[in-house]
């Protein structure tokens, strides 16, 4: 009989749907009804696996392969809320997108982290430059065009939220993680941004994620790998960190995720994160700042959570907290759903905890519309992803985007005749690739010298390339330094450092260009010239190329303030 009613419920949303697609409707009555009829309608069960969030990439798997069938079975026995896409192929994750929701009766959201666009996680589409590019180009405009065409291209691929924007402020310049996923420094910048990216998406009826709440920049550990502190004052959080998650209330973003770090001016409770904190998840994010939207958990699999805690403690205790959506990165959801299912049995939850947060679900899922289309604008992708236009907004913003440091000897623009070596720095391992930002140099300057340096060098390759620039020549830096999960490092190696203050004896012309982390220029106060691009991508690569040999102004201002 409740599978009935849930099928009526069902065909009674579609019928009450108009076609509108610019503008999320949230003040149907229709939709109200719809929602406590399904609500009434659906089992325990059913509303538990609405409170997990499953993870997957998009290749190919036979039907009767585990990977499927675990799939299958966590769709049709679990009726879980969705999944999120880490990476894959265009064509197969619109096959499998497909595949799987026809398989359910209450639609799937599908999200992935599209921070950049979602040519960061999909070869063929738009990839655009770091959000603190956005923060130097200083128009906000430029963020609501990055929702609106990641929106569009990720719609065509069967997505309906994407984990943006980061509302963090970079405020520690050895944070790991955040970095120049931040707009900026300043509050205000990142919560005009955040507002503007959250527009553009819900102008093509597209769900937003910000995060990552109550914030993440003011530590210099990435949760990734251990639980992270922020040691600010609660005054200093409500005039800093509270400012960008207010913007984004107030623009209405459909969730807001939770941090694995540790607030003690928040929870007073030693070691406990914001994810699991009552007192911050609906203390301050529910009562004080009057959020009603769904609070989904960072990966419940990250090193914050899971070296500090079992996996059943975490996951009722997040819900306890405040968590209407948990992201489950196992390979099934069945271990987080028995373990939610066992503390409704036991008293730990109550049913009444659970309906809060799957009457918030399923109006999230009626708001974004998937009643009515849960397939999206799949047809539509071919026209759509990657087109010529959406580029062109791209590599605007990382012109724009570059900031001059200084330029004390007059170095740029680089003339034709000059004398030249440009070596690229790494933070991580490169194979020594030359990469376009060289290629396209040294079509400009076809005796330059290129040199790659990465983690894989040793003292002695340092000094092979150092001894092999003449004297005197005008050395481009290339600073390939940027964040990453897990990495714990964001940062010039020692091995580096003293090889660019070799080559500051060799040559007062070094031109230091950071092609990412802007911090590493507070090593060399002393260099001549030092610009920012923010980003590596192919659009921040083409843009130094044009900003070093004058094809372009060089506009940029800097969003965050760089010690020294």
């Amino acid at each position: 009989m409740k599978l009935l009613r849930l099928t009526l419920a069902l065909l009674l949303l579609w019928a009450a749907s108009c076609s509108q697609r610019a503008v999320i409707d949230r003040n149907s009555k229709a939709k109200s009804d719809w929602i406590e009829q399904t609500l009434a309608a659906m089992t325990l069960d059913q509303k538990i696996g609405q409170m997990i969030l499953m993870t997957f990439n998009p290749t190919y798997m036979a039907d009767s392969s585990d990977a499927w069938q675990t799939i299958h079975d966590d769709i049709i026995h679990r009726q879980v809320f969705g999944y999120h896409i880490w990476q894959g192929d265009i064509y197969a994750a619109r096959h499998y997108i497909r595949k799987m929701q026809a398989l359910t009766q209450i639609p799937l959201v599908f999200s992935a982290d599209f921070e950049r666009g979602v040519g960061l996680k999909f070869d063929g589409a738009v990839e655009f430059p770091p959000n603190m590019a956005f923060g130097a180009a200083g128009n906000p405009n430029y963020a609501y065009q990055l929702g609106a065409i990641t929106a569009l291209e990720a719609r065509s691929i069967g997505f309906s939220m994407v984990f943006a924007p980061v509302a963090d402020i970079q405020n520690n310049p050895e944070n790991p993680i955040i970095n120049t996923r931040s707009f900026s420094e300043s509050p205000r910048l990142v919560a005009q941004m955040v507002t503007a990216f959250i527009k553009g998406a819900h102008d093509q009826q597209f769900g937003t994620v910000v995060k990552h709440f109550p914030g993440h920049g003011n530590t210099n550990f990435d949760s990734h790998i251990d639980l992270a502190t922020i040691y600010s004052s609660e005054e200093a959080l409500e005039s800093t960190e509270l400012v960008p998650f207010k913007a984004a209330i107030e623009a209405g973003v459909e969730m807001i995720m939770t941090a694995h770090i540790c607030v003690p001016a928040l929870e007073k409770t030693f070691g406990l994160p914001a994810t699991l904190s009552k007192a911050i998840l609906t203390g301050l994010l529910r009562q004080e700042m009057g959020y009603e939207g769904v609070i989904i958990s960072d990966a419940m699999s990250m090193g914050g959570i899971r070296n500090n805690f079992t996996e059943k403690y975490a996951a009722v205790s997040a819900i306890n907290a405040g968590c209407d959506l948990l992201i489950n990165n196992g390979s099934s959801a069945t271990f987080t759903f028995e373990a939610l299912k066992e503390a409704v049995n036991t008293g730990r939850l109550t049913e009444a905890r659970i309906d809060s947060s799957v009457r918030r679900l399923l109006r999230l899922k009626a708001d974004l519309g998937l009643f009515h289309d849960p397939l999206l604008d799949l047809e539509n992708g071919d026209r759509i992803i990657g087109q010529k236009k959406s580029h062109t907004v791209a590599q605007a913003v990382a012109e724009r985007a570059i900031t001059l440091v200084r330029d004390e000897r007059k170095l740029l623009p680089i003339q034709a005749d000059q004398m030249l070596a440009i070596v690229n720095l790494h933070d991580v391992n490169t194979r020594h690739e030359i990469n376009l930002f060289q290629s396209k140099m040294q079509q400009l300057y076809p005796e330059a010298l290129l040199f790659n340096l990465d983690l894989s060098d040793n003292a002695v390759d340092y000094m092979i390339v150092s001894d092999s620039i003449p004297a005197l020549a005008t050395v481009i830096i290339g600073g390939f330094i940027r964040y990453g999960a897990y990495k714990g490092h964001i940062d010039f190696s020692p091995e580096q450092i003293a090889f660019i203050r070799t080559l500051q004896k060799k040559s007062p012309n070094i031109i230091l260009y950071s092609f990412g982390n802007p911090y590493i220029l507070r090593h060399f106060p002393d260099l001549s010239t030092a610009l920012c691009g923010f980003g590596w991508q192919r659009v921040c690569q083409e843009a130094a190329v044009k900003a070093l040999t004058g094809q372009i102004d060089i506009t940029g201002k800097m969003p965050v303030t760089v010690p020294g």
